[in-house]
């Protein structure tokens, strides 16, 4: 295609035209595409971030703007919630339940700045159940912040 044909066309046709190549030409980069209409990758991708239209790179398409491929409209969210009533139902209760299985750390744990470094030894059997429990039930903490935790609520108990 010609550049000027290309820069003829009416917005949404560029835009369907664009996506159809990207499909067509399983393209993976915008200026292998840009290429095909004859332009330069950054005319390209200014004439097609004019528009209302931008690129989605996780869809590998143009799409609306403001509009990603996370969005999901009010009424499919409502179709979703009719649909597993019961089951968000279970697990809103069972979340219920495990609420003292939760560790939260506290602001003095985790805030970042004055810290030092410490050796202690303890028996090697109390850190492997320590170190067990902390990857079986808390495996998206840090085992640092755990240990400070630890001692923070020692001194928060015994103070």
């Amino acid at each position: 295609m010609k550049q000027q044909e290309f820069l003829k066309m009416e917005e949404e046709e560029r835009v369907s035209f664009i996506n159809q190549l990207l499909v067509d030409t399983n393209a993976s980069k915008l200026a292998d595409i840009s290429k095909e209409v004859g332009m330069s990758p950054s005319s390209f991708s200014k004439k097609m971030s004019e528009g209302a239209y931008m690129y989605s790179r996780s869809m590998k398409q143009y799409v609306p703007k403001g509009k990603s491929n996370n969005s999901v409209s009010t009424e499919e969210v409502i179709n979703f919630i009719k649909e597993n009533f019961q089951d968000l139902k279970g697990l809103i209760e069972r979340g219920k339940n495990i609420e003292e299985d939760v560790l939260v750390l506290s602001p003095e744990v985790i805030v970042k700045g004055d810290n030092i470094v410490k050796n202690i030894r303890i028996p090697k059997y109390v850190n492997d159940q320590f170190a067990k429990l902390c990857e079986d039930k808390f495996s998206y903490l840090k085992l640092q912040d755990i240990q400070a935790q630890a001692l923070w609520d020692f001194v928060k108990r015994f103070k």
